[in-house]
């Protein structure tokens, strides 16, 4: 993950070539378990809503998937602060950052909020700030996807920039062109910013120019799909370990979004009154599902090493090898996705709520820049769970953080 995904690059160790094709595939949770939640999970979720599509009228099939990915998109931010203020390494390494930065957004969506209500607005004006979100998010849920790329990748003895640059590559170029062909989300974002913030860019970009970008884009696309396939053929020639699973993320991935994001026949065939932003909410839910499993499986191996654990409910919940704990801790976040998206009647019920909800979304981008460096080594090796060697956090804490450290999540 780059600094606003949730999943930082895992940088390949070199390995005899002897070895490397001998380099079995490592997994999250399990062969099982990561095949369901995280490499076929943008398939199953497709597949449910298209079946909601044939179950359901579609204005009701429609409202339930978008229903559902609110609640599911707020449900995984609670990860992020079990993850943050259970790792007592990484929380006393810069506590300051993780205790006042929280403080900012809300403190901004709170006297927004406040001043709508006062001067006799409707509530419904504060989502205007959710649009500077909505223009994080497709990167977030595109570096998130590239980090399970690299983690997948582990075995591969390919020179580990060449190998983090090429996954990148072909991610992004992919991501671009069926957000553009989408023929939805670039004009509903012009229009959304003429609309809200009077920012009247939709006019400014002809219909012309959208189709020449798309155009390029898919040109780009295709280079980059041509580029890959020959480095993955120059990395089997070298004898060296080439992921499966990152195969099958990739292609089930992009295909997903593909049939969910850009008109074509097949979806319109299986599910009439599809839209993209039905079909944006159903690979959103893909995210959660990955994001949900590979905090679990982080916690559970920060749980297991000496003195890493915060003492006390964190060590309980994620010292149990348990069905029944990874079903409290599903809860947990359905229920914390579940009381920040509910609609209160009253208006000073629902102010504090827009705030923590809309704090919840801008820390989960932003503190996920900082927690999920797997390049820092007691960062891989809590999720490969074996010891890792790092700076005691007396020592890590005595240094604050520069202000370029602080905002490098927001610069990169």
């Amino acid at each position: 993950m780059n600094p606003s995904s949730p999943i930082a690059p895992v940088y390949a160790q070199p390995m005899p070539r002897s070895a490397a094709r001998m380099t079995a595939q490592r997994w999250v949770l399990s062969p099982a378990l990561d095949g369901l939640l995280i490499i076929a999970a943008p398939v199953l979720c497709l597949l449910l809503a298209i079946g909601a599509f044939s179950w359901l009228p579609a204005e009701r099939a429609a409202t339930l998937v978008l229903v559902t990915h609110v609640v599911l998109t707020v449900a995984h931010h609670l990860p992020t602060w079990i993850r943050l203020y259970g790792d007592t390494e990484t929380f006393n390494a810069d506590r300051w950052r993780w205790l006042l930065m929280p403080l900012l957004p809300f403190a901004l969506a709170l006297g927004v909020l406040i001043h709508l209500h006062m001067q006799g607005y409707g509530l419904d004006q504060f989502f205007y700030l959710f649009i500077l979100l909505t223009l994080w998010d497709p990167w977030h849920f595109l570096m998130q996807h590239y980090g399970f790329m690299r983690i997948y990748d582990r075995g591969n003895a390919a020179p580990p920039k060449l190998a983090a640059g090429m996954d990148r590559m072909v991610c992004s170029a992919w991501m671009l062109y069926l957000l553009l062909a989408s023929s939805a989300w670039l004009p509903e974002l012009l229009e959304d910013l003429d609309a809200r913030l009077s920012l009247p860019l939709l006019m400014a970009v002809p219909a012309a120019a959208i189709d020449a970008l798309t155009g390029g884009a898919a040109a780009i696309a295709v280079l980059a799909s041509l580029a890959y396939a020959g480095y993955l053929a120059w990395c089997w020639r070298q004898g060296w370990f080439v992921s499966r699973a990152k195969l099958a993320l990739l292609l089930l991935t992009f295909g997903a979004m593909w049939l969910s994001y850009t008109p074509n026949a097949l979806i319109r065939d299986w599910a009439p009154g599809w839209s993209f932003k039905v079909g944006f909410a159903v690979i959103g839910i893909v995210h959660m599902t990955q994001y949900l499993a590979i905090v679990w499986r982080y916690n559970r191996n920060l749980a297991a090493r000496p003195g890493a654990a915060r003492p006390g409910w964190f060590r309980w919940l994620h010292s149990r090898n348990t069905a029944g704990a990874a079903v409290l801790y599903v809860l947990a976040c359905l229920a914390y996705g579940e009381g920040l998206t509910t609609d209160f009647q009253t208006a000073w019920i629902t102010i504090p709520v827009l705030a923590l909800g809309f704090t919840s979304t801008l820390m989960h981008y932003y503190f996920d820049g900082f927690i999920w460096k797997l390049r820092k080594p007691q960062t891989a090796a809590t999720l490969d769970g074996s010891a890792a060697a790092s700076p005691t956090p007396q020592a890590a804490s005595r240094r604050g953080p520069t202000l370029r450290e602080w905002l490098r999540p927001l610069l990169a």
